[in-house]
């Protein structure tokens, strides 16, 4: 016995729930599908680029790249109140921007033995604003230990 029978919830024209929701279904579903087919052939005519399904990709992507920091170090990168963090020599990446966006690097403290070392970024903020992919590339300086070893 099928649980539908053993509830009483079977159909007076004997057709069973689940196939009548399949059928419903089917239905809902078919004009999405076909929605979909159809958009990527008429988005590739335009020639823009796409994302899944062949729907626009929106904004615009940034990937930061620096040099200069010792490849012991981590650094990180701040864009509109998001921060990402990467090993020296390694990229930093966002995407889905749209508008204007502020981005920060700060500079790196490094602890030795005669006190405190500074990796100062150069440029260590700014806006960002485009469309496509945005590079940016920024260089650490050492600054001078502070305070100097006093031997």
């Amino acid at each position: 016995m099928r649980s539908y029978e053993r509830y009483g919830s079977a159909m007076p024209n004997g057709r069973t729930p689940t196939a009548g929701r399949a059928a419903m279904l089917g239905l809902m579903v078919l004009p999405l599908v076909l929605g979909a087919l159809a958009a990527p052939a008429a988005l590739r005519a335009g020639g823009g680029p796409s994302g899944p399904l062949g729907v626009p990709a929106a904004g615009y992507s940034v990937t930061f790249n620096e040099s200069g920091l010792g490849s012991a170090y981590n650094w990180s990168v701040t864009v509109s109140g998001t921060e990402k963090q990467a090993p020296a020599g390694s990229s930093i990446g966002f995407s889905g921007l749209s508008g204007t966006n502020a981005y920060t690097v700060p500079r790196v403290i490094v602890s030795n033995q005669c006190g405190l070392r500074y990796y100062e970024p150069s440029p260590s903020a700014g806006n960002l604003t485009g469309s496509g992919h945005i590079a940016v590339t920024f260089t650490y300086k050492v600054l001078p230990d502070l305070p100097a070893c006093v031997g």
